[in-house]
């Protein structure tokens, strides 16, 4: 159910999103990435089929469609649903199994979306992270807030503004060990 991002070449883009691609490229020219593994785009479409395609097509047609009075309320209704998204146990063992000794005190899921024609940074800044305690009940959270804030409004507008549908997403979710800068203790002043 889960990749190493090792294993992430073996597979399409669109399976794993663009974020993933392109770090996994980083890592093959051997240079250092954080400790990551990848939810893939096929297992969170199965999370995703129980009505919930259906509603994210529906808050985006209303996007384009002159009455908008619903829509906001429409966006709250779908986070909602997404929020409380069910994870498949299995899943959420094996990425505790994954992560386990691997990554200790923080860590983050990050969205890697991937659409044709589109590049990873055409939708920067549109869908959040979130960090968490690597532990079962943090996983479960943090899948289920990224997923609920990666089909926000600000999210499927841009998606129409670069010539596609929202509902043609392909989303894989990464799990990462989060890198709190550290200070070296040195400062630079820059003139006003």
């Amino acid at each position: 159910m889960i990749l190493s991002l090792r294993e992430v070449p073996l597979r399409s883009e669109e399976e794993v999103g663009s974020k993933a691609w392109n770090l996994a490229k980083v890592l093959s020219e051997g240079l250092k990435v954080p400790e990551t593994f990848l939810i893939p785009s096929t297992e969170i479409s199965k999370m995703l089929m129980e009505g919930l395609r259906h509603e994210i097509f529906k808050l985006s047609r209303s996007l384009i469609s002159e009455d908008w009075k619903d829509l906001f309320e429409m966006e709250r209704e779908l986070k909602s649903s997404l929020s409380s998204v069910q994870i498949p146990e299995e899943l959420i063992e094996e990425i505790m199994r994954a992560i386990g000794g691997r990554i200790r005190d923080l860590a983050i899921v990050r969205p890697s979306p991937f659409f044709q024609g589109i590049s990873e940074g055409d939708l920067k800044g549109r869908m959040s992270v979130w960090y968490f305690k690597p532990e079962r009940k943090g996983i479960l959270r943090a899948i289920q807030k990224v997923l609920s804030e990666s089909f926000n409004l600000r999210t499927l507008a841009r998606i129409y503004d670069l010539g596609s549908y929202p509902e043609d997403l392909s989303l894989a979710l990464m799990i990462q060990e989060a890198i709190v800068p550290r200070s070296s203790g040195v400062a630079v002043c820059c003139p006003a």
